[in-house]
């Protein structure tokens, strides 16, 4: 049975069992507070699982006629049950009463009496049965908390539930610790990792429990199977022809952004910066490169203050709206000309017709022009960039911006909304986030789309730097992932105000992926649209070992994922993906999407940057295209 908490000291609670209050209101009292089982710990602990009805009360018991036995050898037809009793932070969801169906989790006895208790202070190991469907974890715990449980919302079948049920059980091997009253501890798949993920594609409430349980912190070993590899000789890179030299240029320190197909032969069509040069790259059917079209100004007298921002771009975005034959809008976006000077970088808004010919640029903001408003104190101003469309329907376009603090070594990033008119004039700055960013890395950005159904796009933030709280158990004791990553997805209100967060991580948010010190989750990311049909948008995340294709819920949460794996790095070959992502928008429906990845090929100081060409279908898995 589970400790109640109070303040810092744990206090075991015998009275559970007993049936009187582990807490009684009494003047002067110190509330207790609880931690609620999850649905796995229910399903795993559980000495009997059994559905039925109440036919009989007393003060203390209840008996159940069993209508289904799903764990434990029973051979009489009815089982007397310990009652819960309400107290301070839980309370039964209705008064017990004879007629009631429910579905019972419940430990035997340890000691003298034989009556089984429901497991859970909380009351969570009894659930109330309404036909065949029974509704998971309804005790409202500490004043009407949400419960900790992914399935806590929901109704499932009582078929479902003993299928789900029975086969964990049969996946999971797992001890009782000695020491504490906490019950599981050492969880580990019986047979291996690929099974268990077969039995979270059953149902949803099997995937559920299966992201719950490798969610743990008492999980041991792999929380995944390895990803996907592609063979180096069945992947192609993209050739963009160099302005410097006949050599063509493989890979870019600045994501190439789409901007629509400018020349109207029904290709997505790309700006880049290479070689200190904006550049315009035109391609064909098959995604190669047929031109490059370096951009120039219509008034070269005027180019030389934006051009000075090439060397040091770190973002480009498009922000155009409508038709791209009536030209494109960008945003460039480069680093402090140095770390020891009030330099914060700048933001250029950039007008392009249709050949390439700049007509209008001009300065977003500078950091001068921001301090009076205190939006950013110190740092690198524009590191990242998204576009976010009209959040509130103003005529305005909206743009999400990351500031990177680097003159602070303790301060972090902050990301906020600027708004554009029609001719790239700033109309207006606020924040979207400003504290719980604590990454000191070049994370990206990302435009994800309509996540929660609000009607605003949402906001993907790459935290490559952050290190997971999470607690990894090893052989050799405990260890933390320095540097893992993380994921934050900012679901966004018309007013530009994130309304909630969800930090993915190493397992968190129902991310169960296998995350290693160093790997960088979120230094890059891209969105590619709803793949798997939900109606809910995805996102591939890089990082310093792959690119993961994230399937999201509705609330934010991971619902699965994939991961395309770098290949084996001691080879002369080696390949990796993952340093940058760009979606290229499919000519025609159904055709595959087009994902441009930046990665290196060959091994260690000979590795030379590339621009992968892959797709990406409706099951998450990254190809060569």
């Amino acid at each position: 049975m589970r400790k109640l908490a109070i303040g810092a000291l744990f206090l075991v609670a015998p009275a559970i069992c007993a049936g009187s209050s582990p807490n009684e209101s009494k003047p002067g009292a110190v509330p207790s507070s609880y931690i609620p089982y999850e649905l796995y710990e229910l399903v795993l602990e559980a000495d009997i699982v059994v559905g039925g009805e109440i036919v009989s009360l007393d003060a203390k018991d209840f008996v159940l006629r069993i209508e289904r036995r799903i764990v434990g050898e029973i051979a009489e037809p009815t089982l007397r049950v310990r009652r819960f009793v309400n107290w301070t932070c839980a309370w039964r969801w209705e008064p017990y009463a004879v007629g009631q169906r429910v579905v019972l989790f419940l430990e035997r006895p340890t000691k003298g009496d034989t009556t089984p208790c429901i497991l859970g202070a909380g009351g969570e190991g009894e659930m109330p049965l309404d036909a065949d469907i029974v509704k998971l974890q309804t005790s409202p715990l500490s004043g009407g908390a949400e419960p900790t449980s992914a399935a806590s919302r929901w109704r499932v079948s009582l078929d479902d539930l003993e299928r789900a049920t029975r086969t964990l059980r049969d996946e999971i091997s797992w001890t009782r610790s000695a020491t504490d009253d906490w019950g599981l501890q050492d969880l580990h798949p019986r047979t291996s990792i690929e099974n268990l993920e077969a039995f979270a594609r059953t149902s949803r409430l099997a995937n559920c429990l299966s992201i719950e349980v490798r969610s743990s912190r008492k999980w041991l070993g792999r929380r995944s199977s390895p990803g996907r590899q592609i063979e180096p000789d069945r992947l192609r890179a993209l050739d963009v022809p160099s302005s410097n030299s006949n050599s063509p240029v493989r890979g870019f320190a600045v994501s190439p952004t789409p901007i629509g197909d400018l020349d109207g032969d029904g290709n997505e069509d790309l700006a880049c910066v290479e070689s200190g040069k904006l550049a315009l790259l035109f391609t064909d059917q098959v995604g190669a490169i047929r031109e490059r079209r370096d951009v120039r100004d219509a008034d070269e007298s005027q180019s030389t203050t934006w051009r000075e921002s090439l060397p040091r771009a770190t973002a480009l975005v498009t922000v155009s709206t409508g038709d791209a034959k009536k030209g494109i809008d960008l945003v460039l976006g480069s680093t402090p000309r140095a770390v020891e000077t009030p330099d914060l970088g700048a933001l250029w808004f950039l007008h392009l017709d249709r050949s390439g010919t700049i007509q209008n640029s001009h300065e977003i903001l500078t950091a001068e022009s921001l301090r009076p408003m205190r939006r950013v104190e110190r740092g690198g101003l524009g590191r990242a960039l998204a576009a976010l469309g009209d959040l509130d329907g103003d005529g305005n376009r909206n743009l999400a911006i990351s500031a990177h603090p680097t003159l602070e070594p303790d301060s972090a990033n902050a990301v906020y909304f600027a708004s554009l008119d029609s001719n790239g004039k700033l109309v207006s700055t606020n924040y979207i986030l400003r504290n719980g960013l604590r990454s000191s890395g070049d994370g990206a950005l990302a435009t994800v789309g309509d996540v929660d159904g609000n009607g605003v796009a949402d906001l993907a933030i790459g935290l490559p730097e952050v290190t997971p709280d999470h607690f990894l158990r090893t052989k050799g004791g405990a260890t933390y992932a320095e540097r893992g990553g993380a994921v934050s997805i900012a679901l966004m209100s018309a007013n530009a105000e994130a309304q909630s967060r969800r930090k993915i991580t190493l397992a968190r948010e129902g991310f169960v992926g296998d995350l290693a010190s160093g790997d960088e989750f979120g230094r890059s990311l891209c969105a590619p649209g709803d793949l798997d049909g939900n109606g809910v948008p995805d996102l591939l995340v890089g990082s310093v070992t792959g690119v993961w294709t994230l399937f999201l819920g509705r609330d934010g949460t991971v619902e699965n994922h994939k991961k395309l794996e770098d290949g084996p790095r001691d080879v002369d070959d080696a390949v990796h993906f993952g340093d940058s992502l760009t979606v290229l928008r499919p000519s025609a429906p159904g055709e595959p999407i087009s994902i441009l990845c930046g990665g290196t090929k060959g091994r260690g100081e000979r590795a030379t940057p590339v621009l992968w060409m892959l797709t990406v279908g409706s099951d998450g898995v990254l190809r060569a295209r």
